[in-house]
């Protein structure tokens, strides 16, 4: 490919239709996303370390709803992972103070302990997706290049950048209302026509 992509092609089925997926990453996207995935994993992982030092100084009142805790917070983790995470159990006495030797206690409570840390292995697998999209083609024919489909792409793209306007609340297609089909097809046609000259004008200028 091009000087500053990877590609790979993929062979794909989407919705009944065989299909040739081109798995792209671009360097100087990949860059710039890599500046704001290292802020954003910098945040979640503090979450992450706040929320289970919480954890660890909750108590419960028996081991099952302590491993329940455990185990819930384990799956829903994206930046650390917790070694030798378990229960235990202390003795709760009623008096305050230090218990008399021999004294039996009055009850159980459980506490979630372990070490936490950050898995390298996810923070990898972020940073290998960035700049990385899919273009996606139904030309199954070995002639299609990857350089070939990535230039149509970013044509593609200067053209929905045109009709972007269409969305702009300067445009005022949210508040037309048309009864009949004709008048439909009329305003499309004057739509199609405003476009082709906004098109003709951006071009004489470039």
């Amino acid at each position: 490919m091009s000087e500053g992509y990877h590609g790979r092609w993929l062979a794909a089925d989407y919705g009944g239709i065989p299909q040739r997926w081109l798995l792209v990453r671009s360097e100087q996207a990949s860059q710039c996303e890599q500046k704001t995935l290292f802020k954003k994993l910098l945040k979640e992982s503090t979450r992450e370390l706040k929320a289970f030092a919480k954890l660890c100084a909750q108590h419960f009142a028996c081991q099952t709803d302590a491993e329940n805790a455990l185990q819930h917070f384990v799956s829903g983790l994206k930046t650390l992972r917790i070694d030798h995470g378990h229960c235990h159990r202390e003795q709760v006495y009623d008096n305050p103070g230090r218990p008399k030797t021999g004294q039996k206690p009055d009850g159980h409570k459980f506490r979630i302990e372990g070490h936490d840390f950050t898995c390298l292995e996810k923070v990898e697998e972020a940073y290998a997706q960035t700049g990385v999209f899919i273009l996606a083609t139904n030309d199954l024919s070995e002639t299609l290049t990857m350089d070939e489909l990535l230039p149509t792409y970013k044509a593609q793209q200067k053209v929905e950048r045109d009709f972007s306007f269409l969305k702009s609340p300067d445009f005022l297609t949210s508040s037309l209302y048309l009864k009949k089909p004709e008048r439909i097809e009329a305003l499309l046609m004057v739509m199609t026509c405003s476009l082709m000259i906004y098109i003709r004008s951006r071009v004489s200028h470039t």
